[in-house]
C-alpha cells in the first residue's frame, strides 16, 4: 500500500507502522524463533504501508522519468531502491538482500560509467 504523506518534510518517503504494529526488533526476533509456525506469520505481520513526499526532488524525478517511460529499467531499480530503503532505514529487513545489492551493483556500475 503507498500513500501520500502530508507530514514528511526531509524524506522522501518512509514506512509507517501503527501504534500497535511490530516493531523491527520483534518482527526480526519472531522471525527467528526456531519454532515458528509459517503459516501464522503472514498475518502476525502487519503490512507495511509506504508513505511517499509528493515534494521531495527524488520523488519528483523519478515521476517525470516514469512518465517519460513507463518501462525503464533505471527508473525501476531505483523505485526498488528508495522502496527497500525505507525498509532498512527503520531496521526492517529484506525478504531478498541479494536483489537489493544487485540492484546497487548496477547502479554503481552506472556511475562509474
Amino acid at each position: 500500500q503507498v500513500a501520500i504523506s502530508d507530514w514528511l518534510v526531509s524524506s522522501p518517503c518512509c514506512i509507517v507502522t501503527s501504534a500497535y504494529g511490530w516493531t523491527p526488533n520483534m518482527e526480526c526476533t519472531t522471525k527467528a524463533q526456531a519454532l515458528q509456525d509459517n503459516s501464522t506469520m503472514g498475518y502476525m505481520m502487519a503490512k507495511k504501508p509506504l508513505e511517499l513526499n509528493p515534494d521531495h526532488p527524488i520523488v519528483k524525478t523519478l515521476r517525470q522519468k516514469a512518465d517519460a517511460d513507463k518501462n525503464d529499467k533505471a527508473v525501476k531499480d531505483l523505485v526498488v531502491l528508495l522502496c527497500e530503503t525505507a525498509l532498512l532505514s527503520p531496521g526492517f529487513s529484506l525478504n531478498d538482500p541479494q536483489t537489493h545489492s544487485n540492484c546497487i551493483y548496477r547502479r554503481i556500475k552506472l556511475g562509474l560509467g
